[in-house]
């Protein structure tokens, strides 16, 4: 079912009303009669729970960019303290800068890049594919909202940095038959080819690679790895994971257009579409994130999505300002 007349319909007092339950619900007051309550008014139609959903959500994302303006480094503004009154004094001036900075390094939901990423060379928005040439023998392959930082030739190797988001790189033999390896690193790991076609990606913590030909060495924190075709890795600060085998079928059918998904958690399905549009698909019922998806959509026809994942789940649709969707 993908839509409901009171659903379409809650009204704006009933939207009110549901933001003073979750206020409320969220004061550290809250003893059983009011969750009793909050159940009974939120269960009267499909219209209030409309409402608390679209408050609920509107809460979390609230949440989540005020965890993301704390000060990353509360011992920076104590010492700055010590310094003294005038120090002191600019304080709060010091926090409001923190705060703001630690937006710009973590963006709450993604919904915009961060500032690392405006000072990438190279980079793709909200949608957009592309692909570069560093050589004859050297393709770059970028993905939606991909960030790269182009490097010289340099000890005999060409160097690329992925600051976020995904690439193919394709390396090959040059006109004149000769071969310079490429070396692209992105946060704690460097991947690196000199006859290979390999997909890498990078959200800023956590990394992988997949090797569709050739083979290519990979070092992360001390550790390296070789990947021959039809393998993948994964790998973070902590270290590289276990090699496993992969046909890069899901992984690299962005290249023709599509988003492929076999067994995939939708919870996971779902962040994946949202790196392609504007707003956000929330999805309000975490049960329901763990069902599998299989399912195949094309970039060019994402409108889709949504109703497909309604239709599939049977979920009900609320779409908010902004390319923001409820799935509940």
């Amino acid at each position: 079912m993908t839509s409901d007349p009171d659903l379409l319909t809650a009204s704006s007092e009933l939207r009110a009303e549901a933001r003073r339950w979750l206020v409320h619900l969220h004061s550290g007051e809250v003893v059983q009669a009011d969750l009793d309550a909050a159940r009974r008014w939120r269960e009267q139609s499909a219209a209030h729970r409309a409402a608390f959903a679209e408050a609920n959500a509107q809460w979390q994302a609230l949440r989540a960019m005020r965890r993301s303006a704390q000060i990353a480094d509360v011992d920076t503004v104590a010492a700055r303290h010590r310094l003294g009154r005038r120090a002191l004094l600019g304080g709060a001036a010091a926090a409001a800068a923190g705060a703001a900075i630690y937006v710009g390094i973590r963006p709450p939901l993604g919904l915009w890049p961060s500032f690392s990423e405006f000072t990438a060379d190279v980079r793709t928005g909200v949608g957009e594919r592309r692909r570069i040439a560093l050589s004859d023998d050297v393709t770059i392959d970028l993905n939606t909202r991909t960030s790269l930082v182009m490097d010289h030739a340099r000890n005999e190797q060409r160097r690329i940095e992925l600051l976020a988001g995904q690439i193919a790189a394709t390396v090959g033999v040059n006109r004149d038959g000769a071969s310079m390896p490429l070396a692209v690193s992105a946060g704690p790991a460097v991947a690196r080819a000199t006859h290979a076609v390999f997909d890498l990606s990078f959200d800023g913590e956590a990394g992988h690679v997949t090797c569709l030909e050739g083979s290519l060495t990979l070092q992360c924190n001390g550790e390296s790895t070789t990947l021959r075709g039809r393998e993948q890795i994964a790998y973070t600060a902590k270290g590289l994971g276990v090699a496993a085998a992969n046909d890069g079928r899901v992984t690299s059918a962005w290249r023709d257009g599509r988003l492929l998904f076999e067994n995939a958690p939708l919870s996971e399905a779902i962040e994946e579409i949202n790196r392609y549009r504007r707003g956000r698909i929330i999805l309000m019922s975490g049960d329901v994130g763990q069902l599998p998806l299989n399912a195949a959509f094309r970039l060019d026809r994402l409108d889709e999505v949504v109703p497909k994942l309604a239709s599939l789940f049977g979920l009900q649709v609320r779409r908010l300002p902004g390319g923001f969707v409820l799935l509940g």
